[in-house]
């Protein structure tokens, strides 16, 4: 049972209860494994618009045999969802599985990305599946985890490592390096932040080991003056750097620090089918509507049911849904912690908005969702976790 505590709240007292097994059932010949970190230079595997785009309740197959290994256990691609003729959502799933929740939300007109970690079945592809309208699917492959060697995954507090807002914003057409060094050990050799930005002008941001020659993949999709976030993995380049470039007009951004990977130690990732943690719409202990959390607000709830007892990370999914007042979420992994000063969702106004969200944990911490002004809705998915155990 995933036991959801009361939360206390700066402002308010959230109560919320935790919900029933509501796992998503795995397919026959759906096999997760575990696998070790591989960072890759970002090459494009899909993109819609040179064979036309995912129509309302279709799916989009990604097939991945000729990028992958066949020791790849999963996959983690950036996906870039745009031109929807109608408000939709997309969910990105193992191909062939079930399908359970939402990665992305758009409404028409609209550009968003999102990173995603999916598990490889044998049919070695990731599915795309599209609810309404028409719109175009673009996948880059950013990484993989693989059985035997590979980097291990290590949680950090979420930090923060770099605010423009407190310097200078980054102009178009310019770099900005991020030196990760005070914050990992030595041997690290790829990160895992949250990337909050907001631009002056229509944009999208890159990131890509310092160093190294830019790719061409975007990494974060940019509005005019709008907070967008998206989780990102990428390999540490000279000085334990990422470099981030803006494409347009000025950019304000902020880089909260989830997790690093090492060669040596650290924890391997599997892949699961998700399962729905958290859900503030029911209120299942009194068979009644949930209520939204309040401004300055907290939840917490446990995961302790769904992940094994070596776990040190999850891969959750968060979605903030129809907030009252343009918000961010917080999400950590110890409810009598501080609440650290970073963004895991970026919820506009009267909006509904997913993110993938990494926090190292052990079973026994809380997963603590804060929501900073007026009432939203949320939901929060289990979608894997790291583990030291044997695969």
């Amino acid at each position: 049972m995933r036991a959801l505590t009361c939360g206390i709240a700066v402002a308010a007292l959230v109560t919320a209860v935790a919900l029933p097994g509501t796992a998503a059932a795995e397919s026959a010949g759906t096999e997760y494994r575990s696998g070790r970190f591989v960072a890759a230079q970002p090459v494009r595997v899909h993109d819609s618009r040179s064979s036309g785009p995912v129509g309302s309740g279709q799916t989009a197959r990604i097939g991945l045999g000729t990028a992958l290994p066949s020791e790849a256990t999963a996959v983690v691609l950036n996906l870039t969802v745009l031109g929807a003729t109608a408000t939709t959502r997309l969910t990105a799933h193992t191909a062939g599985g079930e399908r359970s929740g939402a990665t992305v939300h758009l409404r028409p007109n609209e550009i968003r990305s999102a990173q995603v970690t999916v598990g490889i079945g044998a049919l070695s592809a990731v599915d795309v599946h599209n609810s309404s309208g028409e719109t175009h699917v673009i996948a880059d492959l950013v990484g993989y985890y693989q059985a035997g060697n590979g980097a291990g995954f290590h949680g950090a507090t979420p930090v923060r490592v770099l605010d423009t807002r407190s310097s200078r914003s980054i102009p178009a057409g310019a770099t900005r390096t991020v030196d990760f060094s005070a914050r990992v050990p030595a041997g690290a050799t790829a990160v895992t932040f949250l990337l909050t930005a907001t631009g002056t002008s229509a944009s999208h941001l890159t990131a890509w080991p310092a160093g190294r020659t830019r790719t061409a993949a975007a990494t974060l999709h940019l509005p005019a003056s709008e907070a967008r976030t998206n989780l990102v993995t990428v390999a540490l380049g000279e000085r334990q750097s990422v470099s981030l470039y803006n494409q347009a007009g000025y950019a304000h951004v902020q880089v909260d620090l989830v997790g690093y990977y090492t060669e040596t130690g650290g924890a391997a990732f599997r892949a699961r089918a998700p399962v729905r943690e958290y859900d503030s719409r029911a209120d299942y202990a009194n068979g009644m509507p949930g209520l939204p959390i309040p401004p300055r607000s907290r939840v917490s709830l446990s995961v302790a049911g769904s992940v094994p007892d070596d776990t040190t990370g999850v891969l959750l999914g968060v979605t903030g849904i129809e907030a009252t007042e343009t918000t961010y979420l917080t999400v950590w992994a110890d409810a009598r912690a501080p609440r650290p000063e970073v963004t895991a969702v970026s919820v506009p106004e009267n909006r509904t908005v997913a993110n993938a969200v990494v926090l190292g944990l052990t079973p026994g911490d809380l997963v603590t969702v804060y929501n900073n002004a007026g009432r939203v809705h949320a939901t929060v998915d289990l979608l894997g976790y790291f583990h030291t155990g044997a695969a």
